[in-house]
């Protein structure tokens, strides 16, 4: 199914977004008639020279930065690895960084190479963020080390649109001459930034998430930073990175930044109440939503909603149908259903995490589009959770001729271990044939083979011995119960559990799973 452009209601601008018509007025000359190599010494290509130094003011007048300090690259994701990089060669064998839990896979995944491909080399602390996606800062100083090499911490969440303070953390880092990196792609021009009073050795950008082209990225260091090249052999970037200058992106670019910074005040008055509709609408008309993400510490266009008992994959490919364009915070693909590690990493529940769906606006979004969202969605979750085994219901008197001894339709029962001290989640979505009540009504008993989907890329099964030691009753550590649990009545027709289990209950890997599963009735379910 094709889309006609122009008809869509896009509302996935943290992802990418639409080039301003502004930019590509600015950038056609250089991609027709003003082809020159801005290093040239004949006038040809000084002329695109200077269109490269307006360009660059530009960016640091949105970033309150001084033009020498800005650094053209390809994107966000170099500028990312450029910089913590060229802190960890410059760093006289400090080897430590400090990152979150949260950061986008730029720098997740070059940390995690840092630290397992280097013979593990170097040491990584991974910030926690609570169940509002906000960092502790007194997890944060005591973080800080001699050996520290470099903090890199996102600015705003791209999931969450949570913001960080990063002035304050930037400082304390200051304080300990260590060298702070903070990746702003999805900050800037949302609100706004000063360099010139802030402690930030680096921050990355990337064009097109400020309607600017895509294939471009800033990478600012602040005068007098210790820098290595990320890629050497030429005189571009004042020696800072190698390869001819991509000239037509890096003109939108600027361009793009000075149509940001005369639109901040847009962002944060209208585009945030266009933001507040919307999510408050889905909130009030869908049952079961939940807001993902800090209310007030947030990006003014992004709102995070999860709607409980349906995938996120679903709810996307049914938006579809009327040209709304979003994205899920659930990472499914073929054979694995494990939700995003920023949702996680906040203990959003299992029903939840998989139901997320992120709305990003921008300051094309026009209110006539967040009414037809608004129009749309309670039906189509309506319609996905009818067809769910997951959804519980809206009305348990339907199935409450069922008396003792009924089988239950389905259960669904997912298991978390998060293994805080080795940094290494394992995430099982385990499958039960059935959910049986005996005659007394004393006990559940789940049959039916447990099987781990991913631990460590790999398949297992798991002997659930440590769930009949535990008895599986509440207590803040050892159970925490799902929305929907309280369903799991004697009458109930479908159920869906979920248990968070300590990592201390060691959990035991077996080519041969226990079948059944006694769980007492006084669990507090």
């Amino acid at each position: 199914m094709k889309t006609r452009p122009g008809t869509e209601i896009y509302l996935d601008n943290n992802a990418t977004t639409k080039i301003a018509p502004e930019v590509v007025e600015a950038m056609m000359p250089y991609l027709t008639d003003y082809y020159g190599n801005p290093s040239s010494m004949h006038i040809f290509g000084g002329q695109v020279g200077d269109a490269l130094k307006h360009a660059r003011k530009q960016v640091a007048d949105l970033l309150c930065a001084s033009p020498e300090e800005i650094m053209f690259t390809s994107c966000g994701t170099e500028s990312d690895s450029t910089a913590i990089l060229s802190a960890l060669q410059s760093a006289q064998g400090k080897r430590h960084i400090i990152t979150t839990r949260v950061e986008h896979p730029a720098v997740k995944t070059l940390c995690e190479n840092l630290e397992t491909l280097t013979g593990h080399k170097h040491r990584i602390t991974r910030l926690k963020v609570n169940s509002e996606g906000l960092l502790d800062m007194d997890e944060y100083r005591q973080a800080l080390t001699e050996d520290t090499a470099i903090v890199s911490i996102m600015w705003a969440n791209n999931e969450t649109g949570v913001i960080f303070p990063i002035e304050e953390m930037a400082q304390m880092a200051k304080r300990r001459g260590i060298l702070f990196h903070t990746d702003a792609v999805q900050a800037v021009g949302k609100f706004p930034i000063h360099l010139q009073k802030s402690s930030v050795d680096f921050l990355s950008m990337s064009g097109h998430k400020i309607h600017a082209p895509k294939g471009v990225g800033v990478l600012y260091v602040r005068r007098g930073t210790p820098y290595v090249p990320f890629l050497a052999g030429g005189h571009q970037e004042r020696g800072r990175r190698g390869g001819t200058e991509n000239v037509a992106s890096i003109i939108g670019l600027g361009k793009a930044c000075e149509l940001a910074a005369a639109k901040i005040d847009e962002q944060n008055t209208r585009v945030r109440a266009l933001r507040d509709k919307l999510e408050n609408g889905l909130l009030q008309a869908i049952p079961r939503s939940i807001l993902n993400g800090n209310r007030s510490e947030r990006l003014p266009n992004t709102s995070n909603v999860s709607f409980e008992f349906v995938e996120g994959e679903s709810i996307l490919l049914h938006m579809n149908r009327y040209n709304i364009c979003a994205s899920s915070g659930s990472a499914c693909t073929s054979g694995s259903l494990e939700p995003s590690h920023v949702l996680r990493a906040m203990g959003v529940p299992f029903t939840a995490a998989h139901g997320s769906i992120r709305f990003s606006l921008s300051t094309y979004t026009t209110e006539a589009e967040v009414d037809v969202v608004l129009e749309k969605m309670p039906a189509l979750i309506g319609s996905l959770r009818e067809m769910s085994p997951f959804w519980p219901g809206d009305d348990h008197e339907n199935h409450s001729s069922q008396g003792h001894g009924s089988v239950l339709e389905m259960a669904v029962v997912s298991l978390c271990v998060d293994c805080d001290d080795s940094e290494k989640d394992a995430f099982y979505r385990c499958k039960a044939n059935f959910l049986q009540i005996d005659e007394l009504g004393k006990q559940l008993i789940v049959t039916g083979s447990v099987r781990g989907f991913r631990e460590l890329g790999q398949r297992v099964e798991i002997q659930p011995r440590p769930w009949e030691r535990a008895g599986l009753c509440r207590s803040e550590k050892q159970l925490t119960s799902m929305a929907g649990a309280d369903s799991a009545s004697q009458q109930s027709m479908k159920v869906l559990l979920r248990w968070q289990l300590a990592a201390a209950w060691d959990f035991h890997i077996n080519q041969q799973p226990q079948e059944n599963i006694k769980v007492p009735a006084d669990c507090g379910w």
